[in-house]
């Protein structure tokens, strides 16, 4: 992806900004990298809210193994609008938790619904986790693979 100039400009001086905030405040964590897998459980189980922020032209019709598994233990997922996760959001009842691709404004005005909201969101989501569980869960693979070889 080929940025402009004045992108890229946006994009570090939001980098900057971050960092800068994460310095203060030590519930902002930013994981740039694949972790080992028990870090990554341990950060799994002990975040609330997760941003997620995929390029739809690689998520439009796939998924993500964080997004599942962050709906299958009950947390919160922030997503970009476009993409698969965020149809799938909006299919839960949970759209307004979309932010405008590569809108750092956008991403900010979500998040600050979340920590607003939290109470509210952190109860629609436990009901989310009992409807997206019920539908993907190792039963209802294998009978789906079952489906497909008869």
């Amino acid at each position: 992806h080929c940025e402009t100039g004045a992108q890229h400009h946006l994009i570090q001086t939001s980098a900057k900004r971050l960092q800068l905030l994460m310095q203060t405040r030590n519930e902002i964590e930013v994981v740039p990298e694949s972790l080992p897998t028990t870090q990554y459980w341990n950060l799994l189980k002990e975040t609330d809210v997760f941003v997620l922020p995929y390029r739809s032209i690689h998520y439009v019709a796939s998924t993500s193994g964080v997004f599942a598994e962050a709906l299958t233990l009950g947390k919160i997922p922030v997503v970009p609008e476009g993409t698969w996760m965020g149809q799938e959001l909006a299919r839960l009842k949970l759209g307004e938790l979309t932010f405008k691709q590569e809108n750092v404004e956008d991403l900010v005005r979500v998040l600050g619904r979340v920590i607003e909201n939290h109470l509210y969101y952190r109860e629609k989501i436990v009901q989310v986790r009992r409807i997206w569980r019920a539908h993907h869960n190792p039963q209802k693979f294998v009978d789906a693979l079952l489906a497909e070889a008869k």
